[in-house]
């Protein structure tokens, strides 16, 4: 393991002695010193995938590493980098599987009504983007007996900046959005467990908290939109092999949402899809082969001088622009 702080010099020069053929950053602008020191050449491949799902716009960035499962067709528009999609199976994670608790907790020990249904969205409050309110407050307002669930910040501000926003976008309804303080792991896992739906966010995915849903056979509601960002939850169900709750608009998030906290056999139909099919998701091998033979195959091509790092070529029926 290499240690590159505390400064971007010492980490260039010290990246730089390694003479990489590849350099690859899981992600890319959740942290200010990853991000400026992609501004460095420091391989003759430099290239990045999901871990932020949007483009650097970094000239040195050479490539972005994608998935079928959360592209569109015409989907390197969206990049600076070459997009390179591996093929529609490969998951690009490979995610060890969430264990559901031994004994549940019970909803009122969360200090929550067996007698409502539970919506939660589980995601860091700033992903909450303001066209998500009135979906919201659409699923509440249909569902007498519903509660939409959400988690604290430890920037304590952002929960009060959200009840103030939703007491001018929903004021009827504003009293129904609950905010629990932050979890720990098994009680974060647990609260999911006893929820009747997640919401996916629809500017904004989620994936750890998808997986862990999954993981323990609690459905989600997902619309995807044209970014990858917002195609998570879409492909994990494209992966899964069925698409009960993938919705096709807000209307049909609203309906999907209220079925399956509403109409228990629906509900208990697409959590056994989900528990027969989410080992799909996890430990997932050929994902791990997939970036293997990809990072092989373009340093073999770098090294033979046949084609540039990251050339045109169509991979899974997606094609990509030098």
């Amino acid at each position: 393991m290499l240690e590159v702080y505390p400064s971007l010099a010492t980490a260039r020069r010290k990246i730089a002695a390694l003479e990489l053929d590849v350099l690859f950053y899981q992600d890319i602008g959740m942290d200010p010193f990853t991000y400026f020191l992609a501004f460095a050449r420091l391989a003759p491949i430099q290239c990045t995938s999901f871990g932020h799902p949007d483009t650097t716009g970094i000239r040195n960035m050479d490539g972005f590493i994608s998935s079928g499962l959360f592209e569109i067709e015409n989907a390197q528009t969206h990049y600076s980098e070459t997009l390179h999609v591996l093929s529609n199976n490969s998951f690009l994670t490979y995610y060890y599987r969430t264990d559901l608790p031994t004994i549940l907790k019970s909803r009122t020990e969360y200090g929550l009504s067996n007698e409502k249904h539970l919506y939660i969205c589980p995601q860091t409050l700033y992903k909450l983007h303001p066209s998500f309110d009135h979906i919201l407050a659409n699923i509440l307002r249909s569902d007498p007996l519903g509660n939409i669930v959400l988690l604290e910040d430890s920037v304590a501000n952002f929960a009060e900046l959200l009840r103030q926003r939703f007491q001018v976008s929903m004021p009827d309804v504003a009293d129904r959005v609950i905010f629990l303080p932050p979890q720990n792991t098994v009680d974060y896992i647990n609260l999911i467990a006893v929820s009747d739906a997640m919401l996916d966010i629809p500017s904004f995915n989620g994936m750890n908290s998808s997986l862990e849903a999954f993981a323990v056979g609690t459905p989600i509601v997902t619309l995807p939109g044209e970014l990858q960002r917002t195609r998570h939850g879409a492909g994990m169900y494209r992966r899964m092999g069925f698409s009960d709750c993938i919705a096709e608009n807000t209307l049909d998030y609203i309906k999907i949402a209220l079925r399956l906290a509403n109409d228990l056999l629906f509900h208990r139909e697409v959590s056994a899809k989900i528990l027969a099919n989410n080992h799909l998701l996890f430990e997932d091998e050929g994902t791990i082969l997939a970036f293997s033979d990809f990072f092989e195959r373009r340093v073999s091509s770098v090294q033979s001088n046949l084609e540039a790092p990251f050339p045109e070529f169509i991979s899974s029926g997606h094609q990509t622009a030098s």
